[in-house]
């Protein structure tokens, strides 16, 4: 999930600003996805009506423990 939403954060932020490693990779994930949105929201303020977890879940398509691609 990290990975995933630091790609995404890098692609949305003119300047993005990694968040610091955390103690857990539960942690790491949250911080990454809560700055993504953040970088969303700033480039779409539209993403702001919608909470973080309602972002990350249309941004995965409802997959979070699968790693598959999507069916075209």
């Amino acid at each position: 999930m990290r990975r995933y939403f630091t790609v995404a954060l890098v692609a949305l932020a003119d300047d993005p600003v990694m968040p610091e490693a955390a103690d857990s990779p539960l942690l790491d994930a949250v911080s990454v996805i809560v700055a993504a949105h953040r970088a969303a929201a700033a480039k779409w303020p539209a993403v702001n009506t919608v909470s973080p977890w309602a972002f990350v879940g249309r941004a995965i398509g409802g997959r979070v423990l699968t790693c598959t691609s999507p069916a075209s």
